[in-house]
This record gives C-alpha cells, sequence and structure tokens, in this order.
C-alpha cells in the first residue's frame, strides 16, 4: 500500500529532517518511523552531519579512554554514540591519514603502540604472545620483517622458542 504525503508533510520532513529524530518525526506526521526512512530516502535526504576536526579528534580519545585501546575504523559505525569513520575520512581524506595526524600511525602503517609491544617483546616472547598484543594481528613474516627494520634480531639458538 503506497504512503500518501501531502506538500506540508513534506516540507515538514525536508526541514527538520537534521535536527528531530526519525520517532520524532513519525510522531509529529502521523506516519511509522519506516515511513519517515522510506519518505527521507526517496526524498535523498540523507543526513551528513559536519563534525569538525576538533570533535572528532576527542571522540578518538574518549573511546581510546573508555576501551584503552584504539578504535579501529570500522567498529565506530556500530558503536552507538560515536561518530562513524566515514565522517574522518571526509576531514582527512582516509583514515590512516587521520591516524597519522594524531600521531597514532607511523608512517611505515604500523601503530605506534605496535611498534612499542615489539620492542618491549620481540626478543623474549612468541610470536603468539606478541601478535596478541597488536592492534593489527599480523603473520609471523611480517612481526620478524617490522622487528628487523626497527633493528631487533634474535640470536638463532632462540628462534626455535618463537613459534
Amino acid at each position: 500500500m503506497r504512503i500518501i504525503w501531502s506538500k506540508e508533510e513534506t516540507l515538514f520532513l525536508k526541514e527538520n529532517y537534521m535536527t528531530m529524530k526519525d520517532d520524532e518525526l513519525a510522531e509529529k506526521l502521523g506516519k511509522t518511523t519506516i515511513q519517515i526512512k522510506d519518505k527521507r530516502n526517496h526524498e535523498h535526504l540523507a543526513r551528513v552531519t559536519n563534525f569538525s576536526k576538533e570533535f572528532l579528534i576527542s571522540e578518538f580519545w574518549r573511546f581510546f579512554n573508555e576501551n584503552e585501546r584504539y578504535p579501529l575504523k570500522k567498529e565506530l559505525k556500530p558503536t552507538i554514540g560515536y561518530p562513524s569513520g566515514v565522517n574522518y575520512e571526509r576531514k582527512w581524506g582516509s583514515w590512516n591519514s587521520f591516524l597519522k595526524e594524531i600521531d597514532v600511525l607511523g608512517d611505515s602503517g604500523w601503530y605506534k603502540c605496535d611498534e612499542h609491544v615489539l620492542i618491549d617483546y620481540y626478543i623474549n616472547s612468541s610470536i603468539e604472545y606478541i601478535n596478541d598484543r597488536l592492534m593489527v594481528k599480523r603473520n609471523k613474516e611480517m612481526i620478524m620483517k617490522k622487528a628487523n627494520n626497527l633493528g631487533l634480531y634474535i640470536k638463532k639458538e632462540a628462534m626455535k622458542n618463537i613459534n
């Protein structure tokens, strides 16, 4: 069944879709939230929020403080109360550019905290132990290559302990 929208209802939706929640719009217009979403999509009324760089940076650090780790871009959208990763890409061009600007990601593409994990644990710990502490999981070869690039080497006798 097709829902008929009056010109006044459509105008009200266009004027208020950014400032009111869908359930509020539905109540005011006597429609369901599904009808509101369908009409927004039909009218091409995308909810694009223009967050400031300062706000996005503060939200990144809020996530870090609450979870004791950096957020991954893919985690932000489904995490209620945080702006999605798309907002960071709009401001910085890419997620990695954002991470580099706030000094979380090194030029090599590794999180700086992951480099510190290698520095702290590579000589005396197993690859599995190290990998469990990395932001981004890596295979053995990548971990060994990065460790070597950082100037970390293991004596041949100790290699058999690193699996």
